[in-house]
């Protein structure tokens, strides 16, 4: 049986995860919307350079974006915690679950953030995931 800080520490990892996956959505159309608009102002030149340079370019743009940083760096530190619950925890619950919850609370937020996920089918797996999760724990 898990303890409550293990299962706490899951919680954690898919509350960032799944908490930061549609502000970097957010982040990354924005972003991409001022690159576009910055582009097509400017004079474009057909050279071989520019065009291996643009990618890396628009990386650095975004990422001096804060409405993408900031929640790159919180998804990150969970990954990094995700990769300690890995060695500590049992893998066949760890990976599961926070899968699971990660996905529900991506979800979620994105609904409260006004994203067009909310139908019947959303909520059916939610439920879904619910007992799944449920199942997983008590067994373990």
């Amino acid at each position: 049986m898990l303890s409550t800080v293990e299962i706490g520490s899951i919680m954690v990892v898919s509350l960032m995860w799944g908490g930061t996956n549609p502000l970097l959505r957010i982040g990354s159309r924005s972003a991409s919307a001022r690159s576009q608009s910055s582009t097509s102002s400017s004079s474009s030149s057909s050279g071989g350079a520019s065009r291996l340079l643009r990618p890396f370019l628009e990386m650095w743009a975004l990422l001096k974006d804060w409405r993408f940083s900031i929640p790159l760096m919180i998804n990150q530190m969970a990954s990094v915690l995700f990769i300690v619950l890995l060695a500590s925890l049992p893998l066949t619950v760890v990976v599961p679950v926070v899968n699971s919850l990660t996905f529900l609370v991506t979800a979620v937020v994105g609904f409260l953030l006004g994203e067009p996920t909310a139908s019947f089918r959303l909520w059916l797996g939610t439920y879904c995931i619910l007992i799944g999760i449920g199942i997983c724990l008590y067994t373990s």
